[in-house]
């Protein structure tokens, strides 16, 4: 995924991350959903809820720049950092996907992956 534009809108871009998600996940994702759309001239942010092998609800939120995701467990989440606790540059997108999908593998019961033929 392209680095953004300073111009780029937020709803553009979220659009755009939902779509990588998708070309990414294929059939892993479901449920996508857009909300917390700030656009304005110096802060631009956004979520991104969706749904991973039918298994967990992860958040992404991008905030002027920066992006983090989290696996929500109940009433809390846990974070996929790939900086040591802090949120990663956009540039980085595609890596911090492969991190994603890795830490929910390791998650999700093998059986209950291959059952569905992931």
């Amino acid at each position: 995924m392209r680095e953004p534009q300073s111009n780029t809108p937020a709803l553009d871009l979220a659009k755009e991350v939902a779509s990588s998600l998708r070309h990414y996940f294929g059939d892993r994702v479901t449920a996508l959903g857009i909300s917390n759309v700030i656009n304005d001239r110096d802060h631009v942010e956004f979520s991104v809820r969706f749904e991973a092998y039918s298994f967990f609800l992860i958040i992404f939120n991008y905030d002027r720049g920066s992006f983090g995701f989290g696996i929500v467990y109940g009433d809390g989440a846990v974070g996929v950092e790939p900086q040591h606790g802090q949120w990663a540059p956009f540039r980085e997108f595609e890596r911090v996907l492969a991190q994603l999908d890795e830490e929910l593998r390791l998650r999700i019961p093998d059986k209950y992956l291959d059952a569905k033929g992931w």
